[in-house]
């Protein structure tokens, strides 16, 4: 994982620059200005950034097909090492604030990828809830998750595309206003 620049901590599951003078390089008024690079003193803007990056990444035809097993998942996961921090953070992304209509649709592209075979909604979930095989991602509307993440401007999104508001999904077989209800009270 860039050695020297980054470190990983196994206990936390935390990224972050290995030596402060590498965060201090980044975050400098000279580097936020070059067009090389966006701002990390603006962190509405790098959220907004890795947001896009994820959901990208998440949407790469690799992803069309969920794995078949436990094996395959892992190997996966080692080949694509970006592919468990963009299925864990994205919503974390999404949730702060400001969106533009590309990113929300950006999400959507990712919701409308779920098919009967898997699609990258399908992959997506298997990587958050480790469901080899997939049956709870191939069962499961994507407004359940969006609820469950608290991503109101895709709930929205959703209802108004016609989304089945009480259908049970998940681990919990759970609906999705069951899922927000859960969300808001453990808040």
């Amino acid at each position: 994982m860039c050695r020297g620049l980054i470190d990983h901590d196994d206990e936390t599951d935390e990224i972050f620059f290995s030596h402060t003078s590498i965060r201090d390089f980044l975050c400098a008024e000279d580097t936020a200005n070059s067009e090389a690079w966006f701002n990390l003193r603006d962190t509405k803007s790098a959220r907004q950034h890795l947001l896009v990056k994820c959901l990208t990444y998440l949407l790469f035809d690799e992803f069309q097909v969920p794995c078949s097993d436990k094996t395959t998942l892992d190997t996966r996961l080692r080949s694509y090492p970006l592919l468990e921090h963009a299925a864990k953070t994205w919503p974390e992304y999404f949730g702060h604030g400001d969106l533009v209509e590309s990113q929300v649709e950006k999400a959507l592209r990712l919701m409308d990828s779920r098919k009967a075979s898997g699609g990258q909604y399908a992959s997506w979930i298997q990587v958050l809830t480790n469901d080899v095989p997939a049956n709870v991602s191939l069962t499961t509307e994507p407004l359940y998750y969006a609820a469950s993440f608290g991503l109101l401007p895709l709930v929205e999104h959703l209802v108004k595309r016609g989304a089945t508001v009480d259908a049970p999904g998940g681990r919990a077989q759970a609906t999705p206003l069951q899922m927000q209800i859960r969300k808001t009270a453990m808040a």
